[in-house]
């Protein structure tokens, strides 16, 4: 990856969510009972190899949104951070792909990915929107986002090596890993 490939994620997944934050700030504290809600994700809870930027800017978002619901309660303003699984959107078919990655490969990857995008989007909209009615800090969706997050708080350094045996296991098996359906 290249550095401006980075920058670009980190300009889209991070930047433009705290630059949007800040421009929303004086309607959001206006009067009490806003809501903001950021999208991270699964990778904003793990860090898989060849995810270095996506997991840099899922992280940072993450880390942004905590210290904003600190801010931001006594002003009555909600924030929850949303980390989705595998929700079946087009995502992988529409990712960018680094300059310096063969065509081949990115095509191989993204079929692969694309497989673990089971859950029913409708599903996963209806949830966040419990989230905020509750006024929930955080919600996993999917089991895809559950079972990687359990596993990455009961083992916080070994998780990693679990994580990638049960993803190679499963899909030499055929399935798809962690809890998602095919």
């Amino acid at each position: 990856m290249t550095l401006a490939d980075f920058e670009w994620v980190m300009n889209i997944n991070f930047r433009a969510p705290v630059l949007l934050t800040h421009h929303l700030l004086p309607a959001l504290t206006a009067e009490a009972g806003g809501h903001l809600v950021n999208v991270s994700s699964l990778f904003g809870l793990i860090a898989p190899a060849g995810q270095s930027a996506y997991s840099a800017s899922k992280f940072a978002l993450r880390g942004f949104s905590q210290v904003l619901r600190a801010e931001l309660a006594e002003r009555g303003v909600g924030v929850t951070t949303v980390h989705p699984g595998g929700i079946r959107t087009r995502i992988a078919e529409s990712a960018r792909i680094g300059g310096d990655v063969d065509a081949e490969e990115a095509e191989r990857h993204q079929r692969a990915f694309a497989r673990l995008l089971t859950y029913p989007p409708e599903k996963a909209a209806a949830e966040i929107l419990a989230a905020v009615e509750r006024r929930r800090a955080r919600v996993l969706i999917a089991a895809s986002a559950k079972v990687p997050d359990l596993l990455a708080r009961l083992l916080p350094v070994g998780h990693a090596r679990l994580m990638a045996l049960l993803t190679e296991a499963t899909t030499r098996a055929g399935r798809t890993p962690v809890g998602g359906r095919r």
